[in-house]
């Protein structure tokens, strides 16, 4: 899913954005006590940045660019198609985030994804139906397990992802990373005839690989990965 690169048994701890970057920039643990904010002050940066809607205009920013590029580029190529991640990029988690402050399980996530209640990040959406409209193959691949397909699918449909080529999903008990299930889909893509235009992800890991022209990268401020 926009999910982060995990352990099959075990996941990478997330922690809010903007708190690594100030323990990157100080250091690490390295820094003094002064040297970066602490964690609480951190989270409550994040919380402002989203609700004040700084997170939508940042993605606004990228997709603008992204769908430019698809306008130009898709009546150019034989096929085309976008590959469209899910978690942070298509719909957003940030009720599970906050109301978790910042904490991720695997039983309160399965509960949440169930739920299918993440809204759509709009700009994604117009995105989306620009390429739908247009003769644009729409691919997601996510980083979203198996099991989940059902709840996953109901909550794409009712937030207005209403169709697709492919939902490719890990399996469940995937432990090669993220980033190799994902270029191998893209490769996948591409073998059937398509031309991947574009590819759209919060996760450096939804980029890497290959196997599209070009890469779009939103910003997460929830979490981050290795």
């Amino acid at each position: 899913m926009r999910h982060p690169v995990r352990h099959p048994v075990r996941r990478p701890p997330r922690l809010p954005a903007l708190l690594l970057l100030a323990l990157l920039a100080s250091g690490g643990c390295a820094g003094t006590r002064s040297s970066y904010p602490s964690v609480p002050r951190a989270k409550e940066e994040v919380r402002e940045y989203v609700e004040s809607g700084g997170w939508e205009r940042a993605i606004e920013r990228v997709t603008t660019r992204a769908l430019d590029y698809l306008r130009r580029r898709a009546p150019q190529v034989a096929r085309p198609a976008i590959v469209l991640d899910i978690d942070e990029t298509s719909l957003s988690n940030w009720p599970y985030s906050r109301d978790l402050d910042f904490a991720w399980s695997r039983s309160t996530w399965n509960a949440w994804v169930d739920r299918a209640d993440a809204r759509a990040i709009e700009p994604t959406l117009e995105l989306y139906r620009w390429a739908s409209g247009n003769d644009v193959g729409v691919f997601f691949v996510t980083g979203r397990r198996e099991p989940t397909r059902a709840a996953t699918e109901a909550n794409l449909r009712a937030e207005g992802f209403e169709r697709w080529e492919r939902l490719e999903m890990m399996p469940a008990e995937w432990g090669e990373g993220s980033a190799a299930f994902k270029s191998a889909r893209r490769r996948e893509i591409e073998e059937a005839g398509w031309t991947v235009v574009l590819t759209l992800g919060d996760q450096p890991s939804d980029l890497e690989g290959g196997h599209a022209e070009r890469g779009f990268l939103l910003p997460n401020p929830m979490y981050t990965v290795d």
